[in-house]
């Protein structure tokens, strides 16, 4: 389902459409890439054992265990979060996209830290904020370029 990007007299310019679908699916996929790249360190744990939500644990670090619950969460706020990046991507080049990306990252770091540091304080200390930032900064960057990427090769062919 693509619709038309907020842009002011240019309904006719077929460049200027947010593609939803996509964006949708590059949320979801780049947050499963992240199920197993816990806070930004490949040679962490998957979320699959420690329940994490975009980086962040949720439970003690002593407490592995599967949790389906969360891990909708955390591919739900991928979804979503590639969703609200993508009419502003749409409008940008790769480089653009990428530079644009970063306060994305940081925009996604507040939502995180709001929801799981202050409104629901359920997570463990796990040693700082450092990871939590990198990988919501990572998942931007990501998600910029699969998105506009995928736009370019959609327009070559």
């Amino acid at each position: 389902m693509k619709t038309i990007a907020y842009l002011r007299n240019d309904s006719a310019n077929v460049a200027n459409l947010t593609d939803w679908k996509n964006a949708a699916k590059i949320g979801f996929f780049v947050g499963c890439i992240f199920l197993f790249v816990t806070a930004g360190n490949p040679w962490g744990f998957s979320a699959m054992i420690v329940p994490m939500v975009m980086g962040r644990e949720i439970f003690a670090p002593t407490t592995h265990h599967f949790s389906s619950g969360l891990i909708f969460v955390h591919l739900g706020l991928a979804t979503v979060f590639g969703l609200l990046m993508a009419p502003v991507l749409q409008r940008l080049r790769i480089l653009g996209a990428l530079l644009v990306s970063v306060p994305f990252g940081l925009l996604f770091y507040a939502i995180n830290f709001v929801l799981f540091k202050v409104a629901f304080p359920i997570h463990q200390e796990s040693g700082g904020e450092a990871g939590v930032l990198v990988t919501n900064l990572a998942f931007a960057l990501i998600v910029a370029a699969t998105y506009r990427g995928l736009a370019r090769s959609r327009a070559e062919a």
